[in-house]
């Protein structure tokens, strides 16, 4: 499973004018703190969000359940605090 590189993440925010913090995780170390890589046994990180607050807690998750289990910007807008 091949991961997005740090500058293949910041071409993508740049490209789709993204104005928040995004997440480059190449070597997963983020992934398994959230319990998210490696749950379909293949090596890869299961897709998956997380709303954090201005003090680090967790507000808000969505973890999908296969690979192409994204889930919808809208439905974490409708979520968030």
């Amino acid at each position: 499973m091949v991961s997005a590189s740090i500058e293949q993440v910041k071409g993508w925010c740049q490209a789709a004018n993204v104005g928040y913090p995004m997440l480059a995780d190449p070597d997963h170390h983020v992934s398994a703190a959230y319990g998210v890589h490696g749950l379909l046994g293949n090596g890869a990180t299961i897709p998956s969000a997380f709303v954090i607050a201005a003090d680090g807690r967790i507000v808000w998750y969505a973890i999908g359940e296969h690979l192409d289990d994204y889930v919808a910007a809208q439905t974490i807008l409708e979520n968030l605090p």
